[in-house]
């Protein structure tokens, strides 16, 4: 019964990435061959600061409606090396499990959710998503020609890494109860979701920027990264989205 009730609603997160299948920049084929590393500079995450809250505003609504509700679900931020890990894996277009090779990894487990698609109505079951300990999520997009690893021709492809990871084998993603009665001591409720607000109110915005409801930096043109400490680069140049649908999208969460 969760698993049906995972897959009906992990159709509006399929949705939401769907409306980002316009943007960015065709990857051809021969650009990632196999799913070993390769020598060159890590590529940086192209989603601006406003598709990034679109999609931790998809991932914490459905995090607050899970059905039994969860009594010890975490409220999800932007981590930015998640993120540029997901963009050097989602680069190679190829369909396969694993991850970057970083020394250190930001977290000892990490999560992956990845999907492709060249139809916008298909559907795929993501407990990860609601994996209850995962706090911090990085996501990529990216179009590719041809796949490498599944036959798929001008695929949007997009791919998500969580930490600290979770699909333990045989647990359940979170514990069912009244919605919050089961939060970390160190950890608030915040409309239905445990919330580290001492670990968020220490994080300093660089160069002018502000923090906020989500726990990000709202950086000042010219500015980005994590903590708009990174000068010089536009985020997000390739990149169109369109408002309404991603409204639709967010409200359907509700439904």
């Amino acid at each position: 019964m969760f698993i049906q009730r995972c897959a009906v609603r992990c159709c509006v997160l399929i949705l939401l990435i769907s409306v980002y299948a316009a943007i960015g920049e065709t990857v051809p084929s021969d650009a990632a061959k196999t799913g070993n590393r390769v020598k060159r500079a890590t590529p940086k995450n192209q989603l601006t600061h406003e598709q990034r809250v679109d999609f931790l505003t998809a991932h914490n609504s459905f995090r607050r409606s899970v059905n039994p509700p969860a009594s010890n679900m975490q409220f999800v931020v932007w981590h930015e090396d998640l993120a540029d890990m997901a963009q050097e894996w989602a680069e190679r277009c190829v369909w396969q499990n694993g991850e970057p090779i970083r020394d250190p990894k930001p977290f000892d487990k990490i999560g992956q959710n990845k999907y492709a698609t060249t139809d916008t109505k298909s559907c795929q079951d993501y407990t990860q998503v609601v994996w209850a300990s995962s706090s911090y999520i990085g996501c990529a997009i990216m179009k590719c020609s041809k796949m490498t690893g599944i036959i798929m021709n001008n695929a949007t492809f997009f791919v998500c890494y969580y930490g600290p990871g979770g699909n333990g084998l045989g647990k359940k993603p979170y514990k069912d109860g009244a919605a919050c009665s089961s939060c970390p001591s160190e950890m608030i409720c915040d409309s239905g979701l445990c919330v580290n607000k001492v670990k968020c109110e220490e994080k300093i915005c660089e160069n002018g920027g502000t923090i906020d409801e989500f726990c990000e930096c709202i950086c000042p043109p010219g500015y980005n990264g994590t903590t708009c400490n990174i000068g010089g680069r536009s985020d997000g140049a390739n990149f169109q989205i369109s408002p309404f649908w991603i409204i639709v999208c967010i409200l359907r969460l509700s439904i």
